[in-house]
């Protein structure tokens, strides 16, 4: 038995040891922790966030065609990441990604340009971030994907995106000593009214400006009555009364998608409408995947082969729907009856009456005849029987048959005795099952007539088929 590698210490010292062969900084590899996210990576569990933030583990699917993890893809780098800082808040944005299988972005952040001494700051499943710093403060950022499985990608870049919010505007136009003017009102107390700082900014108390032309705009608060933009709008959270997109609108918790449908909403008609209490109404629904409960469909058409694991209720199927079941006929030797050749259990009870049509023969029905006798002339000699075939159903009886079974023999004196014998099978054809009914049918035969036998073995064991009445086989 090998030694342990950690040590049995409740010391910093033994501490520190133990903590830096778990995370495979010191010993053997081979007594390093696997983390989750090693795990992860190699298929051993899949991980989730729940809607609180926390990561989940849980065991793989058996079946890899689940699809929700079939076709999942490695996370690819964030492209075309952004920063912009305003006075309180840093704002990320970037490219949407086109992998297969994504779950989230995480944002990472260090006061430095070291990833290695980043920490994360918040996830999001859209493409922009807004983290909410201060002012006056500069920071270094990285987005990296996770997919659906919890491995998690390259950062967009090792060097981290510099941003920087605004510091207070009172202590701008206070770092505006190059040139100031003052209140004529109160120069003793020397009010900056308008003044230029050391590096060229101008910084103005307040102001009213007509018409103005600004490249770039920071602001910590904007009140407008119309705001146009020409190429797009960036924010993790947008409130107010309705939006507006032209060929969409969203207003109090409802969205229509495309104008011109068949579902109403503010006055317009749209082809996807999203109600507030959750009505989605849309015609022109695809679904590569996912899980659908408590769903009522009409006029459905399943191109593809269709697994039901539970039970299927029907009023009226078209097709081929039907139930095979073997049934084994017991042992009897030749008899004149009666004597119950085979019993069929019904299980599995439906709404609906059903047929049970039995292929194979149930039971063997026969009879034999001797020819023999003395003198010049031929004899000849006949036998002949008749079997009363009885379906029963739970003891009760539903369907009675006929069979009947005939030999003839001939014998010249020179040939001496001449037996013949015919032995036919016992076909029961459709039975009727009612509805909500799992009953024993019982074949019973028996002799009515002439001089013959019936028997059963196990060779005559076959299989019944079972299917909704109206239905056939073909």
């Amino acid at each position: 038995m090998s030694k342990s590698p950690f040590r049995a210490s409740g010391t910093q010292q033994g501490l520190t040891e133990n903590m830096q062969i778990l995370t495979g900084q010191k010993g053997d590899r081979l007594d390093k922790a696997l983390t989750l996210r090693e795990a992860a990576a190699l298929g051993m569990v899949n991980l989730r966030r729940n809607s609180s933030g926390a990561v989940v583990p849980a065991l793989p699917p058996d079946k890899p065609t689940d699809p929700e993890w079939s076709g999942v893809q490695p996370p690819v780098a964030p492209t075309h990441v952004t920063a912009d800082g305003a006075f309180h808040t840093i704002t990320l944005t970037w490219d949407i990604p086109g992998y297969k299988g994504h779950s989230y972005a995480e944002i990472l952040r260090a006061e430095v340009d070291n990833p290695a001494i980043a920490v994360a700051i918040g996830t999001t499943l859209a493409n922009v971030y807004s983290d909410s710093i201060g002012k006056g403060v500069t920071a270094y950022y990285w987005v990296r994907f996770i997919n659906k499985n919890g491995l998690s990608g390259p950062f967009h870049s090792t060097a981290g995106l510099k941003a920087q919010t605004s510091p207070d505007v009172d202590e701008i136009i206070a770092s505006a000593t190059h040139f100031a003017i003052y209140n004529p009102a109160n120069p003793s107390a020397k009010e900056i009214i308008f003044g230029v700082t050391d590096d060229g900014r101008v910084a103005i108390k307040e102001a009213v400006i007509k018409a103005a032309t600004i490249q770039i705009l920071h602001s910590e608060k904007i009140t407008a009555d119309y705001i146009k933009a020409g190429v797009s709008i960036s924010a993790p959270l947008i409130t107010g009364g309705q939006l507006d997109m032209g060929n969409a609108f969203m207003a109090g918790g409802a969205a229509g998608f495309g104008k011109g449908g068949p579902y109403a909403g503010w006055s317009w008609g749209w082809y996807t409408m999203i109600y507030s209490d959750g009505s989605l109404f849309t015609n022109r629904l695809r679904a590569e995947g996912g899980y659908v409960k408590n769903i009522t469909l009409g006029n459905c058409t399943i191109e593809q082969d269709c697994v039901v694991k539970g039970t299927v209720y029907a009023d009226r199927i078209v097709g081929d729907v039907y139930v095979a079941r073997d049934y084994a006929c017991v042992t009897h030797a030749k008899q004149v009856g009666p004597i119950d050749v085979c019993s069929i259990k019904i299980n599995q009870s439906v709404g609906f009456a059903r047929t049970l049509t039995i292929p194979g023969v149930a039971g063997m029905v026969g009879c034999s005849v001797t020819a023999s006798g003395s003198g010049s002339s031929p004899i000849s000699n006949s036998n002949s029987t008749t079997m009363q075939i009885t379906v029963l159903m739970d003891g009760a009886v539903v369907k009675t048959l006929t069979a009947m079974a005939s030999a003839s023999a001939t014998s010249n004196p020179s040939q001496g005795p001449v037996t013949s014998v015919d032995e036919v099978g016992s076909y029961i054809g459709d039975i009727t099952i009612p509805a909500n009914r799992e009953p024993l049918i019982t074949i019973r035969i028996q002799r009515i007539k002439g001089d013959g036998w019936v028997c059963s073995d196990p060779s005559q064991s076959g299989r019944v088929v079972m299917f909704k009445q109206g239905g056939s086989l073909s």
